[in-house]
């Protein structure tokens, strides 16, 4: 049986988030929620390590503080826990970014028409350092319509290696993007509530591109260049580029996705 945490076991300044999600029998299904400004220290710690772990050299926070900060902005940022310690992250920004005309728009379908529109917005988002103001984070943006999925990162510790704690850290973004529960900060409400767009800041790189689009995601062809100087990704191979974005989207007027993955469902 999976280890759940129990309402006794639930970390302070973490929201339970409860979703479905299919996971192998024999593995333990990772627990997710979101994080809030009263988190304990330990767990800040924890969570900046995490960070420190997967951005080594690229605006990573240097002690919990610097983490608890980042949470303080009032950005959805979802934590997993397994065995009751914090072993992933889902950072995200939000912006309130200009859309295309209604009227300048070209495709003949709705999701033509939703490509058209998320290309535009993320046109607009520039690299790592300057989005997340030196990684300091930054406020949402008033009227923000626009969720960025800046990164999932997962501990490297042996002990919290599990396969669903970033694929299932993604659902749960996915569930709260949503289906917009009424959880979090009054300002968190607020920001989840005017989002008509969600987006990654996902790495150029073909595996990574394909694990979003069994999620749901459409690829929009916007890249940028550089975006991300510095960041490794684990296991990566010959050629292939961690700093190199490719902007693929989840949510967008025309498009919702739906929870769990494209292969189960095909399966089912």
């Amino acid at each position: 049986m999976p280890h759940l945490i129990s309402p006794s076991e639930v970390p302070r300044g973490f929201i339970s988030l409860d979703f479905p999600l299919k996971v192998d029998e024999g593995v333990i299904r990772p627990t997710y929620g979101i994080l809030t400004p009263d988190l304990s220290d330990a767990d800040s710690e924890a969570f900046a390590e995490i960070i420190r772990e997967g951005w080594r050299g690229l605006c990573e926070p240097k002690k919990g503080d610097d983490f608890l900060r980042r949470v303080e902005s009032g950005n959805l940022f979802i934590g997993s826990y397994l065995n009751g310690s914090p072993a992933g992250i889902l950072e995200t920004l939000a912006f309130n970014l200009s859309e295309l005309n209604p009227s300048s728009l070209n495709g003949d379908s709705e999701f033509e028409k939703a490509m058209e529109r998320a290309r535009y917005i993320c046109s607009q988002i520039g690299p790592y350092k300057e989005i997340t103001n030196e990684g300091e984070w930054v406020e949402p943006q008033v009227d923000a319509n626009t969720g960025l999925l800046v990164d999932i990162t997962r501990s490297e510790k042996p002990e919290l290696r599990n396969k669903y704690v970033a694929s299932g850290i993604l659902e749960a973004g996915k569930y709260v993007l949503l289906e917009k529960p009424d959880l979090g900060t009054e300002k968190l409400k607020v920001q989840l509530n005017s989002l008509r767009y969600a987006v990654t800041f996902s790495p150029d790189i073909a595996r990574v591109k394909e694990m979003h689009l069994d999620r749901w995601a459409f690829d929009t062809g916007v890249k940028l260049e550089g975006a991300r100087k510095g960041y490794r990704l684990p296991n990566l191979k010959p050629g292939e580029d961690a700093s190199r974005v490719n902007f693929m989207c989840y949510l967008a007027p025309g498009y919702i996705p739906k929870m769990g993955s494209k292969k189960l469902s095909e399966a089912a």
